[in-house]
């Protein structure tokens, strides 16, 4: 659902299109048209409203993500984004254009990644529940004896190609289970920054240094961090790809 439709459904604008239609039915026909004409503004208005849209964008983005807890992380994060947000709103001036110009779409992107993390973590937290580890180790155990008491050149190789399966799905679990925990860093990493944001621009709304250096400084920071990730991440596909040739016994 856009955000017109959101802003349609306003329980405070349906009312005023409620009132319309009762007393311009019921008393005067002019009141209806007027009263149409008043809750089609006000949807319009309020659906080019840059928070209700951010809320809406969120809403689409969590789309699919479950895991309690990278839902847990985002939550703090867009919290911590909004946070930002509003500092943002309470600057004037030129120090208000600067930051909007500057932090305010970093700020975005970050949290932008932060959704991209989860989703990617949700994917890999799933794939490991389907795979105990004692049980693989267990298998590997046996095809060695196996193999050590097979005098069958044919029998050998293909237990050998089992043996060798086995081991690579224990290597990328292994693999995928530090990756959980650099993804869960990386969040709390973004979680920090943003956090740090709003301190920093009272900071700059307070002092009489340059506003437009100071918050370029920290845009560069941020686009530091951005990139970060988008290296992270790009490892972190590679990493979840080699999975599918390796998929739970």
């Amino acid at each position: 659902m856009g955000t017109l439709g959101v802003a349609a459904r306003n329980p405070l604008f349906l009312a005023v299109l409620v009132v319309a239609l009762i007393t311009g039915l019921t008393a005067e026909i002019w009141l209806l048209p007027a009263g149409i004409v008043v809750y089609v503004l006000a949807v319009v208005l309020a659906s080019r409203d840059t928070r209700l849209q951010a809320r809406q964008q969120s809403q689409q983005r969590r789309q699919g993500l479950s895991s309690r807890t990278f839902l847990d992380k985002i939550n703090q994060i867009e919290y911590a984004q909004r946070e930002v947000e509003q500092a943002i709103d309470g600057a004037t001036g030129v120090l208000k254009r600067t930051l909007q110009q500057s932090l305010g779409p970093q700020t975005r992107e970050l949290t932008d990644q932060a959704h991209n993390l989860a989703r990617k973590g949700q994917t890999i937290e799933a794939y490991l529940m389907q795979i105990n580890p004692m049980q693989v180790q267990s298998q590997i155990d046996e095809i060695t004896a196996r193999i050590q008491r097979t005098t069958d050149q044919y029998t050998r190789e293909q237990l050998e190609g089992t043996h060798q399966a086995l081991v690579a799905q224990r290597e990328s679990a292994d693999v995928l289970r530090t990756y959980i925990g650099r993804i869960t860093s990386q969040l709390d990493n973004i979680l920090a920054n943003l956090r740090a944001m709003p301190a920093q621009i009272l900071r700059m709304r307070a002092s009489d240094v340059d506003a437009q250096m100071v918050s370029e400084q920290v845009a560069a920071q941020l686009s530091d961090l951005n990139s970060d990730m988008q290296s992270f991440v790009s490892v972190l596909d590679t990493a979840i790809g080699q999975t599918t040739a390796a998929g739970p016994y």
